[in-house]
């Protein structure tokens, strides 16, 4: 990946529906360059477009991350398979650390989380302990392209509430989830509307930030194949300007105030396992207020998705 294609993801990353012609002005290359560079970063690099809801606004819970600690003898790959069957999992990796399994999920209750921890996970043999941690706060979000562009996002409170959805609105997310680059052409023929309501439908959401339209890059395929998750235990009075400081770095690419005990999630990427080990034991240790730091590295990645609402 040269400096042309890090300065197309970025702008793909900030607004993946740009047309290749704006692209090529904006970057100084030609049309027919940029429709190549594209071609070859879907092909080669995994890069994607979708959409990302609000999934507070659907109803849902913030991330929900279950960490799933199995017994002696039993098969992390065979029971990471199972639970990747569950429609409510998007994320699912086994992992070598605190945990064998990490999954993320997306649920509308506590009570329907509940149920799925005790009676479908519960249901599996071969685990010996479940721990879930609710997302309370967002510090950092990924825009999956800490190689092009970090977007840091402290939490803000939006009055979305007042925004109206209906079906066609619902309908137009679900494709954009699938190709958020897709044309007004084929989406006004999808969801039977025309082209003028589809532009003004998509600029709605966006602006009341419903969702966040964007690129997402494999960042194994750029050369950082390791990735990981850092519990961070802070001294509760400094979590907030922690959080700050560690959301600086680049290999972050999220940071979150989760319930339980007093910690930071912590979301990274990097070249080795040895190159995260010496940033979540060395770097953060030097940071005012870290009273300790727990390593997770993804070993297997069995499922990822991006298609949140359902």
């Amino acid at each position: 990946m040269d400096e042309l294609d890090r300065k197309l993801l970025t702008k793909l990353e900030e607004n993946p529906r740009t047309s290749s012609a704006k692209l090529a002005k904006e970057l100084g290359s030609s049309k027919r360059t940029i429709s190549k560079r594209l071609e070859r970063l879907i092909s080669s690099y995994g890069l994607v477009f979708t959409a990302l809801p609000d999934l507070n606004f659907f109803g849902y819970l913030k991330n929900v991350y279950i960490l799933i600690h199995l017994e002696s003898q039993s098969s992390s790959d065979q029971i990471a398979k199972q639970i990747c069957d569950f429609p409510q999992i998007r994320f699912v990796s086994a992992c070598k650390g605190f945990a064998d399994i990490t999954c993320v999920g997306d649920f509308k209750s506590n009570e329907e989380l509940v149920i799925f921890v005790t009676h479908d996970l519960g249901q599996i043999h071969g685990i010996s302990q479940i721990e879930t941690m609710i997302e309370l706060q967002s510090i950092k979000k990924m825009t999956f392209g800490r190689f092009a562009k970090m977007e840091q996002i402290e939490s803000t409170k939006r009055n979305i509430t007042d925004i109206s959805v209906d079906g066609d609105d619902y309908n137009l997310i679900l494709e954009l989830q699938q190709d958020s680059r897709a044309s007004l052409k084929k989406l006004s023929t999808v969801i039977n509307l025309s082209k003028p309501a589809i532009h003004r439908r998509i600029i709605k959401l966006i602006n009341a930030g419903i969702i966040q339209l964007t690129a997402i890059s494999d960042p194994s395929k750029i050369g950082y194949p390791t990735r990981s998750i850092i519990l961070v235990s802070v001294v509760k009075s400094k979590m907030f300007s922690i959080a700050k400081i560690i959301a600086q770095y680049n290999r972050v690419t999220h940071v979150g105030i989760y319930s339980g005990p007093v910690k930071l999630f912590v979301g990274a990427y990097a070249s080795s396992p040895e190159d995260i080990l010496q940033f979540a034991t060395k770097e953060l240790s030097t940071i005012d207020g870290i009273l300790r730091t727990d390593l997770l590295i993804h070993t297997t990645l069995y499922k990822t998705k991006f298609a949140w609402i359902r």
